[in-house]
């Protein structure tokens, strides 16, 4: 991966950050999978139209992810019934950069906002009484409601991004791979591992996803069923596999991997 990105121009993160709150934090997004395979042909045609974040020479970045939920599942349950207002709670730590934050992630429809404030490292596995003000506020003036039920810890997601910039500054698009999953609420539980398997998502901020058309033509499908979230959840058998919106991802995830 590291030697396709390196035809691409490269953008700073300073820069990139620049460009995101230049245009604002509101967003769309589209999901899609792909196998491993195609991505030297899909990024073949995305280089003259984009650039790709650069941070110290290094263009693929570590990430880990805590995701937190009630102990019922409350927002894996909203996203599994199509809420068009739903949310998510997790922290993320950069593994390269040694930085951390706690992220309250909104969805309104078609729109994705997200909040965010930095967090110490050995903070990141704790819903901390910070997280826990910064969500209640934000919650309420969302649902006029306050969130009932405690949230803890509930599933581990590890891999290595990417992110490739519009050279107009309207859409990034981020590469996922080397994908791990763990549930959080299980000790000494093997994580569940996703070989040759690319969530590409594409995040912009007008109506027009531009790199869409490219990924259609390589035959990458829209799957916008999919949160790594949710995908986790059903892989490590937390949640029973019987949903059948649910069921047809996991399915073409196999079929993939199966004709690659």
């Amino acid at each position: 991966m590291n030697n396709l990105l390196k035809q691409f121009d490269s953008i700073s993160l300073s820069q990139m950050e620049e460009q995101m709150w230049s245009i604002g934090l509101d967003r769309m997004e589209k999901k899609y999978i792909t196998h491993i395979s195609n991505l030297e042909s899909i990024l073949k045609d995305l280089q003259d139209e984009y650039v790709a974040l650069e941070i110290k020479w290094v263009r693929e970045f570590g990430y880990h992810n805590i995701y937190f939920d009630t102990d019922e599942y409350k927002f894996f349950h909203e996203h599994w019934h199509g809420l068009k207002v739903r949310t998510k709670l997790r922290t993320r730590k950069y593994i390269d950069s040694k930085l951390a934050f706690f992220e309250y992630k909104q969805r309104d429809h078609d729109t994705i906002r997200k909040f965010k404030f930095d967090i110490q490292l050995n903070k990141h596995w704790k819903f901390t009484k910070r997280c826990k003000l910064f969500t209640d506020k934000l919650y309420q003036s969302i649902y006029q409601t306050g969130l009932e039920s405690q949230v803890v810890p509930a599933l581990i997601t590890e891999y290595t991004r990417s992110t490739l910039c519009s050279k107009k500054n309207d859409e990034r698009i981020t590469f996922d791979t080397d994908l791990h999953f763990t549930d959080a609420r299980r000790k000494d539980w093997k994580p569940t591992y996703m070989p040759g398997i690319v969530l590409i998502e594409s995040k912009s901020w007008s109506l027009s996803h531009k790199a869409e058309a490219i990924l259609q033509k390589h035959g990458v499908v829209n799957m916008n069923g999919i949160s790594k979230y949710c995908l986790g959840i059903l892989l490590e058998g937390i949640q029973e596999k019987q949903y059948e919106r649910f069921e047809k991802v996991l399915e073409y995830i196999e079929h993939i991997q199966d004709n690659s």
